[in-house]
């Protein structure tokens, strides 16, 4: 069921990445391939993690618990990666660097102005 899941979710979010390149909306299709990595990386990190001798240990609770806490991750984390600067806004210096003193125009005098 996992294998399920994993498999789905990639196809899924990777075919609404293709469908968003093909009607030329790049932003979203960034974004949609940004949630399509995770689920590309869910066979390879959790092999990594059951070579830890703690999951190892714990049988097959250790390892399906592994399994769907990194199937989760791969769900929700893209998430908070694409909005990061939409929850946390800060004001950056381009933006203070934009905002100019208001100083009053001064009238040149048209017998000092040379042509």
């Amino acid at each position: 069921m996992a294998a399920t899941t994993q498999s789905v979710g990639w196809l899924l979010t990777t075919a609404v990445a293709l469908y968003c390149i093909r009607t030329g909306n790049i932003q979203q299709h960034r974004e949609w391939m940004i949630r399509s990595y995770p689920f590309a990386m869910v066979f390879a990190f959790t092999r990594a993690l059951f070579a830890i001798p703690a999951i190892q240990s714990m049988g097959e609770v250790g390892i399906v618990s592994v399994v769907w806490t990194v199937i989760a991750a791969a769900c929700f984390i893209p998430t908070f990666i694409i909005n990061w600067r939409k929850l946390f806004p800060r004001k950056s210096v381009a933006s203070a660097a934009a905002v100019k003193p208001h100083v009053p125009a001064v009238k040149a005098d048209p017998a000092t102005v040379i042509y």
